[in-house]
């Protein structure tokens, strides 16, 4: 019988469920059994309407929560508190779940006679308290809870399906039915499919919409992007019928949590007098790792690359903030479902977009090996390869809570950012700007410095002061004469929801005229070929750029801690590039012998290297200007234009961007002028339309505008076309500029490894054999035989063979040993092997020795090749062959010694290498794939090494990650303290090569990278720990933290 809860008893529920926020798993009772506010119950009774906790555990029952001895249950499961009532009043203490039985009475009208208690359901104390009792049904229809010793007493139980309820299955069975708000949790091995059934009574009118609220990763979620999470399908009935099933197909990888809560609004009664208004929610938690196109901001800096780099614990993500107090670096990656990184995209490769609440455009910034992104606008933004636009990640963009701006106006313009510079003699002005904070929240402000030289904020006197302007703003004037740069840090801290939150805002101060110069081997670049003076409005540094369409020149020098300038001349230079070759030329100026004259091949990066110090090096990039002018609407030296001598009425030509990696260029203007006698500023043209006119002809990168030139004879003798721009990069926006002079009356126009490869068999050679002297009695006697041969390679082995036999003249054993010279480059090689009385192999060894020249690291490359490899079984005469290989240096000295096996040395197979420190096995990095051709490279530093196959790495893997679990599963704290999350002392450190700690909600428990945790507010939170071995395999352990 398919049971619907009367329209009487649905508005009592649903009036019920609205208190208790847990769905329609409400009390009630029926008039004739005593259960009703007008009549008093002695007997059994039960309450089940209760008051939770931060954890979602019953802390006590509701305030006007009633006894009753009739309730109604959804088929996912009920908690109850049960007593003996004695004329309404309770006696003794709550019966737990151990004196009570639960028996099935049927699905008909009323429960019957017949209790069957065998597989129809269970009673057991709820965890936490046992004074509650937790009941589970496998049926729909009615239930009799009772004292075990008086089934007379009952508390009597109508079990049904939900009006809205999730299921694991397509059809709704008890077994497949999801509790209310219940935590679900999914692997990426398990299904990724749950369904919505709705059973709705015949007495509801309603339309069959339903509301559909997604809250992922803490964020609510538009109807428009859920799509993006999960895909929603109707499989049974239609839109608008009232019983139907959905099934959500969830997106791995997509979300770590995620709340689902459905509603429908209609009226219940034959009148529909009443609303009908049910919901049903459910919360979902990804247990693996996120998939497809995915982003990290989690960097450390890297003084060697001289950039950030990825974190090796970084987590990917689907979204991520962004502020604009601070340019923050990404990585943009394909993630599989191990976690593994695939493939990074560069800025090239992808596209970024606002959505729909983004209030301007971005842009992507290449920045050596990261991108970086700027914002002009708040909002959400997505960014996708441009390949795949469907899967992408959403970056939300907004102003920090409180940021330093250059005037009073909130603005992606005025906006400092902590990673670039305020040169103060140009601006030294700043305002302190709260932004987003809840009405009535007054925030404090620590205002600070932290010098150059140091990390550590002191106090601001002296370098600027400090002024409240009454409106909730600040304002910085800073000190220009202060004879030093500084950071300007400004913290604010205000509370919100009872918890003490900060945030800061800061920005590096330079005066540009107190740049310090560089020492040492220095250069300052842009200086005039043909009047070669050094220039004063720069620094010298060991790093500079030059233009490639220019006639460069340069000045180096010699800097000593004093300051002392000893210039360096061409004849003392070598130009070479990155890879050490020379290139181009570098000769002395004709002007002046101080100033060097340079001309390269093509644009790129270049060193300058002094001849008698090869580390005394100055940096060179070279590069298109920005903006500049050409024949055509190519890029290049040929095509450039500084100058132009017209011949005619409106010549054409072109202005051409050279967008670059790491910055785009904006706010183009195009202007003509000229430069009168005795002004040092132009005059620029009111109306530029008399002398050119431009069109736009290219209108994405590059960006081309066709000039045309009026006509000849309205024109000056020379003039010239300017055209300015602006630089927009990861940390600010720059001016730049380019010009071409048209002239009307003179022409001044531009114009250590082992070898490969193999084959079987041998030739050539001689033998001799030595035989023993006569043996005595009961004796056994050797006999040596040598032989010269050569090998398939062409190389010379040298084989000496011990036969021992018994003293009866049978042989007992045969040793051969083969060494095989210049088995490579480098390279010896010996084999070994012993044979039984029957001619089976019972040892066979192998010693290579490999000579290598070692570098500045400490670890040593060598490479086992399937040439020798080859060479050594076909001496030995079969494959099952144990290889030690031991490295040396050219002085003979042992650096290591690792040892493998023939077999496994097969094109494809993944080997693992392992340090034997002692007699334990220790990962020392991933695993190593032996190539096509069979050969297998390996780094390591001093120590005795083995490679082991796929099936040894699993057995050693399985014994480390034994060691892997927490010291207590349970951690306890009370809020604003502290406290640590920590691994049982068996873990295997020595194989461990991170450990990442990660809360399920930070805003409740934060934690550091060492485990330390600070409770910041009451809650229930679950600490993934995940440690990663050497080799790079990864498990997670899980620890509950409460915060009380």
């Amino acid at each position: 019988m398919k049971k619907k809860l009367s329209a009487l008893f649905m508005v009592f529920a649903m009036v019920l469920s609205l208190f208790s926020g847990l769905g329609v798993n409400t009390v009630w009772a029926d008039d004739n059994e005593g259960g009703g506010t007008d009549n008093v119950i002695t007997g059994l009774a039960a309450k089940d309407w209760f008051d939770y906790d931060d954890e979602g555990q019953v802390t006590k029952p509701k305030d006007q929560a009633e006894w009753s001895k009739e309730l109604w249950s959804a088929v996912d499961g009920l908690i109850l508190l049960v007593q003996k009532l004695e004329n309404g009043v309770t006696t003794g203490s709550a019966i737990n779940a151990d004196a009570l039985t639960l028996a099935y009475c049927g699905d008909e009208d009323k429960p019957d006679n017949n209790l069957q208690t065998g597989n129809v359901g269970s009673v057991s104390p709820v965890d936490y308290n046992n004074d509650y009792v937790q009941l589970k049904f496998t049926k729909t229809g009615w239930y009799k809870l009772y004292q075990t010793a008086d089934a007379s007493d009952a508390i009597v139980i109508n079990v049904g399906y939900k009006e809205l309820g999730f299921y694991t299955t397509e059809t709704k069975t008890p077994e497949s039915a999801m509790e209310s708000a219940a935590l679900y949790t999914f692997t990426p091995q398990d299904s990724n499919s749950i369904y919505l059934i709705t059973n709705v009574p015949d007495d509801v009118t309603w339309d069959g919409s339903l509301k559909w609220e997604v809250n992922a990763n803490g964020k609510n979620i538009d109807e428009s992007q859920q799509g993006r999470y999960f895909e929603k399908t109707l499989i049974t009935g239609t839109e608008s019928s009232k019983d139907k099933t959905y099934k959500i197909t969830l997106k791995k990888g997509t979300f770590d949590w995620m709340d689902i809560r459905v509603k429908a609004t209609g009226t219940i009664g034959e009148n529909g007098s009443e609303p009908w208004t049910p919901e049903e929610g459910i919360t979902i938690h990804y247990d693996g790792n996120v998939v497809g196109f995915s982003v990290t901001q989690e960097f450390d800096w890297n003084d060697a690359a001289g950039c950030p780099v990825v974190r090796p614990d970084a987590t990917y993500r689907k979204e991520c903030w962004a502020d604009f107090s601070h340019s923050a670096p990404y990585q943009f990656a394909e993630v599989n479902e191990n976690g593994e990184v695939e493939k990074t995209y560069t800025k090239d490769q992808l596209t970024i977009e606002p959505m729909a609440d983004g209030t301007g455009d971005a842009y992507l910034l290449q920045d050596k090996k990261v991108i970086r992104i700027k914002f002009n606008g708040v909002g959400t933004y997505k960014v996708y390869a441009k390949d795949d636009p469907a899967d992408y990640v959403m970056i939300s963009a907004d102003f920090n809570k409180v940021g330093l701006y250059t005037s009073q106006t909130v603005s992606v313009d005025t906006a400092c950012d902590s990673e670039s510079t305020l040169w103060r003699d140009e601006c030294n002005e700043l305002y302190v700007i709260p932004h987003g904070l809840d009405d009535g929240v007054t925030p404090t402000y620590n205002f600070s410095v932290i010098p150059a030289d140091s990390d550590q904020p002191i106090a601001y006197d002296g370098y600027y002061t400090v002024e409240d302007l009454q409106n909730g703003n600040h304002k910085i004037v800073i000190n220009k004469d202060k004879n030093e740069n500084f950071t300007v840090l400004v913290t604010m801290e205000w509370t919100e929801n009872g918890n003490t939150e900060i945030a800061e805002a800061s920005v590096w101060s330079e005066n540009r005229g107190q740049e310090a110069d560089e020492t040492g081997f220095v250069a300052k670049a842009d200086v005039d070929r043909e009047n070669p003076q050094v220039p004063t409005d720069v620094n010298w540094y060991s790093g500079v750029g030059a233009y490639y369409t220019d006639d460069v020149c340069i000045v180096f020098a010699d800097i000593d801690d004093e300051g002392k300038i000893t210039y360096v001349t061409a004849d003392q230079l070598s130009l070479i590039d990155e890879n050490g070759k020379s290139v181009g030329s570098i000769k002395a100026n004709a002007k002046n012998p101080n100033f060097c004259d340079l001309e390269f091949p093509e644009t790129g990066n270049y060193k300058v290297v002094k001849k008698t110090d090869p580390k005394a090096v100055v940096n060179l990039k070279v590069y298109y200007r920005e903006v500049a002018f050409y024949k055509n609407t190519t890029v290049s030296k040929e095509s450039y234009l500084s100058s132009l001598a017209t011949a005619s009425d409106h010549e054409v030509f072109y202005m051409v961007e050279n967008q670059g990696e790491d910055y785009i260029i904006k706010n183009v203007e195009l202007h003509a002028g000229i430069y009168e006698d005795g002004k040092e500023e132009p005059t620029y043209f009111t109306d530029s339309t008399k002398y050119f006119t431009y069109e736009v002809v290219n209108a994405s990168e590059p960006y081309v505008y066709k000039i045309t030139l009026g006509a000849k004879a309205d024109f000056p003798e020379e003039f010239f076309i300017e055209v300015k721009a602006q630089i927009q990069d990861a940390y600010g926006t720059y001016d730049t500029d380019g010009y071409v002079w048209i002239y009307t009356d003179k022409d001044s126009s531009d114009s250590g490894n082992t070898g490969g490869g193999s084959s079987g068999g041998s030739t050539g050679g001689g033998s001799t054999v030595t035989p023993t002297p006569t043996p005595n009695p009961g004796e056994t006697t050797t006999e040596t035989k040598t032989e010269t041969t050569t090998n398939s390679k062409g190389n010379t082995v040298k084989q000496e063979t011990t036969i021992t036999k018994n003293p009866d003249g049978s042989v007992a054993s045969t040793t051969t040993k083969s060494e095989i010279e210049n088995i490579a480059k480098n390279t010896s090689a010996s084999v070994s092997v012993t044979k039984d009385a029957e001619g089976k192999i019972s040892a066979a060894e192998a010693t290579v020795e490999n000579t290598v020249k070692p570098g500045k690291s400490d670890t040593v490359k060598t490479t086992i090749s399937a040439s020798v490899v080859k060479q050594m079984t076909d001496a030995a005469g079969t494959t099952d062959l144990t290889i030690k290989q031991t490295v040396k240096d050219t002085k003979g000295n042992v650096l290591y010694t690792v040892e493998t096996k023939a077999e496994d040395l097969a094109a494809g197979k993944k080997l693992t290498l392992v340090k034997i420190e002692n007699g334990k096995k220790v990962l020392v990095s991933k695993p190593v794939t032996v190539n096509k051709n069979g050969n297998v490279s390996v780094k390591a530093e001093e120590g005795e090494y083995q490679l082991l196959n796929e099936k040894e790495t699993k057995a050693l893997q399985k014994e480390i990650l034994k060691t892997v679990t927490p010291k207590t599963g349970n951690v306890s704290v009370d809020k604003g303290k502290k406290t640590t999350v920590k691994l049982s002392s068996k873990l295997d450190m020595d194989n461990v090569a991170k450990i990442t700690y990660t809360s399920s909600d930070k805003s409740t428990v934060k934690v550091d990278k060492n485990g330390n945790i600070i409770a910041k507010k009451k809650g229930n939170v679950t600490v993934k720990v995940k440690v990663t071995l050497k080799d790079g395999t990864t498990k997670t352990v899980k620890v509950k933290v409460k915060v009380k």
